[in-house]
């Protein structure tokens, strides 16, 4: 490695730990690095991919050449696309045409097809695989083992300001958590009135969730039907028709069966999906 380019190395990590260590939001901060890292290292992309909380997928949270609309939508299955086989596998890749490689996919409405190289950088912290760094370029580039040597090294300052955000937020959602339970116990000492209590309940699942909207029904033993009895976040008049049959819709099974049920994706149901479910 010559002067010059240790240099810019250096240059490159003070600027990375100066993002790592300022007061932004975490998404905040991996966007202002790939903004940076993109211009000084001469990469037409550069994007970052975090694993999901259950490991079975990995999702744009950052991006610069790349459509900014698909963050946050661009996901792959761990072990699928390039991106997924290097998050699962922990190990670099770096292609010349990425195009030509088996696992290379394509994301809709990526911009994706105007590049051609490619470098894949596993983030990992302790030993888990936290999220991927990826940096493309539009002409066929062969990346140099200096270059693996600094994206690598990027890659593990990364995985140390995104496990420490992880933390973070685990603790802030553990202490909101115990709020809104607190806060639920003291109603159910305060007031006999269900209908309020229910209420409630279902405005404390929304904040705590994160969830766009709560419907909250009621077994009725003599009709064997789920009677929407609070809501939050959606019209009362709508909710009001969400009634269902024991085992008909997602809120049947999980009634009949007793058993919770967790859909990440509505979309690849084999029975379609509606508010009704």
């Amino acid at each position: 490695m010559t002067p010059s380019t240790q240099k810019i190395e250096l240059e490159i990590l003070n600027e990375v730990s100066r993002i790592t260590n300022s007061a932004l939001e975490l998404k905040e901060k991996l966007q202002e690095i790939v903004q940076f890292l993109a211009p000084k290292t001469g990469q037409d992309v550069c994007s970052i991919f975090l694993v999901r909380r259950d490991r079975r997928s990995i999702c744009l949270k950052a991006t610069v050449g790349l459509n900014p609309e698909i963050i946050d939508k661009a996901r792959l299955p761990m072990g699928e696309g390039i991106t997924g086989w290097v998050a699962r596998e922990q190990k670099p890749v770096t292609l010349e045409d990425a195009a030509g490689d088996p696992r290379f996919k394509y994301f809709e409405d990526s911009w994706e097809e105007q590049f051609r190289s490619i470098l894949s950088v596993p983030i990992i912290d302790r030993g888990q695989c936290l999220g991927v760094l990826n940096v493309q370029t539009r002409e066929a580039h062969k990346y140099t083992e200096d270059e693996i040597t600094l994206f690598t090294t990027i890659a593990n300052d990364l995985g140390g300001i995104i496990r420490n955000a992880q933390l973070y937020l685990n603790a802030r959602q553990r202490a909101h958590r115990l709020t809104a339970l607190y806060d639920i116990g003291r109603a159910l000492t305060s007031t006999l009135d269900l209908a309020t209590l229910l209420k409630l309940i279902a405005r404390y699942s929304v904040d705590v969730l994160g969830a766009r909207a709560c419907v909250l029904r009621i077994l009725e033993n003599e009709t064997g039907m789920l009677r929407v009895r609070a809501s939050y976040g959606m019209e009362l008049e709508k909710a009001g028709q969400m009634d269902l049959r024991l085992g008909e819709g997602v809120a049947g099974k999980v009634a009949q069966e007793a058993k919770p049920m967790l859909i990440e994706d509505v979309s690849v149901m084999e029975e379609p999906f509606t508010a009704f479910s």
